[in-house]
């Protein structure tokens, strides 16, 4: 696919800002930690396109720099830069080398940090709610406002749930009808301020809507230690559920119904007809978020996020000068997931915003005519990324 043209920006100009009103000058980097250069020297160390590259090279990358930069041939001296690791050194001099021997393809390599604010803007917004059931089998029932589209919410609820019930996962199910609003409020007034019940979005559903179940799980088990309490059944019950600390023990191991002490608590709850059972209402907001205001002499003061996201990106780009094609021969990220609820899936949505914003920035656009009718009607007009666009190569690491 061609690149649009409104994707290439003069940094002689002044002001120049981004489709999404990000100022161009923001967009350049000056370092990247050790972890993005090692994954950059791979690349030069081990991509097929700089095989011929390797070979005029003679084996002389990597050594140090001192070295290295004597020893090369003009062709192959990186030019000044600001940054001196290895990686990005030696895959610019790569990069170099190959594009001096092709007249009409030619590489280019771009490094960008991000750093993402994680919550609403509108600071009311920032509330997550949660309604816990438990049905007559032993089925628990996590209902959340957040909705799963696609991006793992449902699989990290039940895992929140799992954890904070010391349940085995299989017993778990997170809005099984979809997101039944009956069961939620659309404000609430938590350590005395009002909330509104927001849209799933913003980065922000596994934090608010987790918050919700963490707070719900908590009132959930003071209810299963006063109801099991009531019968001598549920009594034994309890006394081996507080010898090993949950339900069912977290050994990894293939599961057992045998050790299965939830069975049994389900079989004590329905000796005083406890099931089945709804719990309250549970509400969770972002500590300590304030609205921004502007103080006299300009100043801004507040703290719209809660904290922040930290990526950075590599990428290797190859373009047709004849013809306009683009193919991506390399995508390396690094994503600061903190203690990730689960990796698999977050690597996935890595790989799939990569990926989507590859589209924006590619084959994606929305036309329309002179009479601001839309154009782009459908797939031959309207091109999203398929299976030839994601990288050759394409590697995420999690940070730390």
């Amino acid at each position: 696919f061609l690149l649009r043209a409104n994707n290439f920006y003069r940094f002689d100009q002044p002001d120049l800002k981004t489709p999404f009103g990000q100022p161009v000058v923001n967009a350049n980097i000056d370092a990247i930690w050790q972890d993005m250069d090692t994954m950059m020297l791979r690349v030069a160390q081990h991509n097929p396109i700089f095989a011929q590259v390797r070979e005029d090279a003679k084996g002389i990358f990597p050594l140090d720099h001192a070295r290295e930069h004597a020893a090369l041939p003009p062709a192959l001296k990186p030019p000044k830069f600001q940054l001196t690791s290895l990686g990005f050194d030696t895959l610019t001099s790569y990069i170099a080398a190959y594009n001096s021997a092709h007249a009409y393809q030619k590489l280019g390599h771009c490094v960008l940090p991000l750093k993402y604010g994680i919550s609403f803007t509108s600071v009311n917004n920032n509330m997550g709610q949660c309604v816990i059931q438990i049905d007559t089998t032993g089925k628990v029932i996590v209902q959340c406002p957040g909705v799963e589209m696609g991006q793992g919410l449902d699989t990290k609820m039940k895992q929140i749930a799992s954890l904070k019930l010391g349940m085995y996962t299989g017993h778990i199910r997170y809005n099984p009808d979809g997101a039944q609003m009956k069961y939620f409020a659309e404000k609430l007034t938590i350590k005395g301020k009002e909330y509104k019940l927001p849209a799933t979005g913003a980065s922000t559903a596994s934090d608010l809507n987790g918050g919700a179940v963490v707070e719900a799980c908590g009132a959930v088990n003071d209810w299963l230690l006063r109801e099991l309490d009531l019968t001598k059944e549920g009594q034994n019950v309890l006394e081996a559920y507080k010898s090993q600390g949950r339900w069912y023990p977290l050994d990894g191991q293939v599961y057992r119904e045998a050790q299965d002490l939830w069975l049994k608590a389900v079989r004590a709850l329905k000796l005083t007809t406890a099931l089945p059972y709804q719990s309250k209402l549970s509400g969770y907001v972002s500590p300590d978020l304030e609205a921004v205001t502007t103080q006299p002499g300009g100043k801004h003061e507040g703290r719209p996020f809660y904290y922040f996201n930290y990526a950075a990106a590599s990428v290797l780009a190859l373009v047709d000068c004849l013809t306009g094609e683009e193919m991506i021969v390399s995508a390396d990220i690094i994503y600061d997931a903190g203690v990730s609820l689960n990796p698999a899936i977050d690597i996935g949505q890595v790989e799939g915003g990569f990926v989507q914003g590859l589209g924006y920035n590619t084959c994606e656009e929305v036309t329309h005519n002179d009479k601001g009718e839309l154009t782009s009607l459908n797939t031959w007009k309207y091109k999203p990324p398929s299976t030839l666009e994601i990288p050759l190569q394409f590697n995420v690491q999690l940070y730390p």
